[in-house]
């Protein structure tokens, strides 16, 4: 077993300044990992507003330069046509949907199948997750609780299992490794917490719900002899 990696880049506006020195870092970071095989896509940015008008003339110079490349994007807009993979940031069953869980299987198969008819381009959802307390035990469960978030990822297993058998799915990241730091919010508790971790690195209980997932996924597709 190993790990395979897509190299990100963030990108947000559109200046000629902005986009002088996003070639800049793109193609430094392209020089550091090309030749690391564990290495197989490059994104070219995450979350840009790809929709707007200043979009197509400032992203067009990235399309004729890399190969296998991708967008890290809620919604990707009008370049999706352009890439060799489709990456879509999902959420659902937190924000807009936090607490009707029920709903997170049908909206995640709505946006994947979507996004791959559209194009014909494999689909990866790039993030999904939910917001976790350590500690915070609810039943029934609720929007915070470690109970929650291990419903929100069971119900997403269970969109991508029925989207990788129907040939729309190629990957499945969540978001995130660990809890971390930011700036203060009203939706947000003192930090980022959708992590396995805790930010001392301690797991939460979703941490061995995703152990067994991957290694589950690994038996599948890889034939893997995991105990």
């Amino acid at each position: 077993m190993g790990l395979i990696l897509f190299d990100d880049h963030t990108s947000s506006g559109f200046s000629e300044e902005l986009l002088k020195n996003h070639k800049t870092s793109l193609s430094e970071l392209i020089r550091r990992d090309k030749n690391r095989p564990s290495v197989i896509m490059w994104s070219i940015a995450n979350e840009a507003d790809t929709d707007e008008d200043d979009a197509v003339p400032y992203f067009d110079p990235f399309y004729a330069n890399w190969t296998v490349i991708a967008f890290i994007s809620l919604r990707l807009g009008r370049q999706s046509q352009f890439l060799d993979v489709i990456c879509i940031n999902e959420y659902y069953g937190w924000g807009s949907t936090v607490g009707i869980q029920e709903v997170v299987k049908h909206l995640v198969m709505v946006d994947v199948t979507s996004w791959h008819q559209l194009h014909n381009k494999p689909v990866v959802v790039s993030e999904y997750g939910t917001d976790t307390m350590v500690g915070y035990h609810s039943l029934p469960s609720s929007g915070g609780s470690e109970e929650y978030q291990m419903e929100v990822m069971s119900r997403q297993f269970e969109a991508f299992d029925e989207a990788h058998s129907e040939g729309y799915l190629a990957g499945e990241m969540i978001w995130n490794f660990a809890d971390f730091m930011t700036d203060q919010r009203t939706k947000r508790v003192n930090a980022n917490r959708k992590g396995m971790l805790t930010r001392t690195r301690q797991p939460k209980a979703s941490a061995h719900l995703l152990r067994q997932r991957y290694h589950s996924l690994a038996r599948e597709l890889d034939n893997a002899t995991i105990a």
